[in-house]
């Protein structure tokens, strides 16, 4: 069993790790996923008639979606963006959430969209809106692809698909257990479909990265049903994890067939060990949030002081991480690279 101090070396090293390693020649990134990587896609809405109260994200202290900038002038990093830079490529916002409406082509290469499920599902088992959907952002990437004045070099680039998260808070919300497995079971079929559908573009390094832990999220913790709010958080890690076995099971699957290298990196076990090692990791307070986001139904305390030191927080609000964990995530995931196929002869 791997010990506190072994996890805590690990951390370290991913942590700061030179990012001088050598690095794959990709052509391009290509990103798909929610608001761990969206920087700007939803944001970008808030011109759109009636959705004025997403403005919001585009205001101090929220740094284009739901985490926080290094300070007032100097934006942050979401973990894709660290590891673009660290691989000398540019990553850049699709806008398809305004562009396709108009029949535009998007104009960047990272699709993600904050609040995107997977499933396509809400807790009541309803549908959610064409914005949210993972689909939707494959659809952009299509479009991206064919109204490019240049054929992209599809077989070299690098697609990371990180998404899960918001499909496990749903499950979480769900109105009955079946409807849980319900949404678990689709989102992981959803997004092997989405590995399926880039590989058949072409796509060779294909990087996954599964759910962090809904359990130990400020929100799970602050759901008002009084004394069960601890069965809530157990039964909120207990679906990340079946959502997470379930991916993995279903990719080792979809590798082997389409005989592709897909790596597949384990966030759940990754945060989770930021958590327990926060305090040698230089986080003074790993539980409670930053701030309290306005847009997200639970109310927490916040703690405005964290506003002139974000980087003692890990968590930003009530749902999402500081960059202080997003630049050690994003190193992380660049310690991977050499996992992934190299550039095609």
């Amino acid at each position: 069993m791997t010990t506190k101090t072994s996890r805590l070396s690990i951390l370290l090293f991913w942590g700061l790790l030179s990012l001088g390693v050598q690095a794959q020649p990709f052509s391009t990134i290509y990103v798909f996923g929610d608001s761990l990587s969206d920087r700007g896609n939803l944001a970008a809405l808030s011109v759109a008639p009636g959705q004025a109260f997403l403005d919001i994200l585009n205001q101090y202290p929220f740094d284009l979606g739901f985490s926080n900038p290094k300070s007032r002038t100097e934006p942050g990093q979401r973990a894709v963006e660290v590891l673009a830079d660290a691989l000398d490529l540019p990553l850049l916002p699709s806008l398809h959430t305004i562009l396709l409406p108009q029949g535009l082509p998007p104009q960047g290469n990272n699709f993600a969209v904050a609040g995107a499920v997977a499933s396509g599902l809400k807790a009541d088992g309803s549908s959610d809106q064409p914005v949210f959907l993972l689909d939707s952002q494959l659809a952009a990437f299509d479009l991206a692809v064919t109204t490019a004045t240049s054929p992209p070099d599809l077989a070299n680039a690098l697609y990371v698909v990180f998404i899960g998260g918001n499909d496990v808070r749903v499950a979480r919300d769900a109105v009955s257990r079946k409807m849980s497995k319900r949404v678990i079971r689709t989102a992981v079929q959803n997004i092997d479909a989405a590995v399926r559908h880039v590989a058949q573009s072409g796509a060779r390094a294909i990087l996954v990265v599964n759910s962090p832990d809904i359990g130990s999220i400020p929100e799970t913790r602050e759901l008002p049903i009084g004394p069960l709010t601890r069965l809530a958080a157990l039964k909120a890690t207990a679906l990340t994890r079946s959502f997470n076995a379930e991916l993995a099971m279903t990719l080792r699957k979809t590798q082997k067939e389409l005989n592709l290298k897909l790596v597949q990196f384990d966030l759940f076990d990754f945060f989770r060990s930021v958590l327990t090692n926060g305090d040698g990791l230089g986080f003074a307070d790993t539980r409670h949030a930053c701030i309290d986001n306005p847009l997200l139904p639970v109310v927490v305390d916040d703690a405005p002081e964290c506003l002139t030191d974000f980087d003692r927080f890990a968590f930003f609000d009530e749902v999402h991480p500081t960059n202080h964990v997003h630049r050690r995530v994003g190193r992380a995931l660049f310690a991977l690279v050499p996992e992934l196929p190299t550039a095609a002869p």
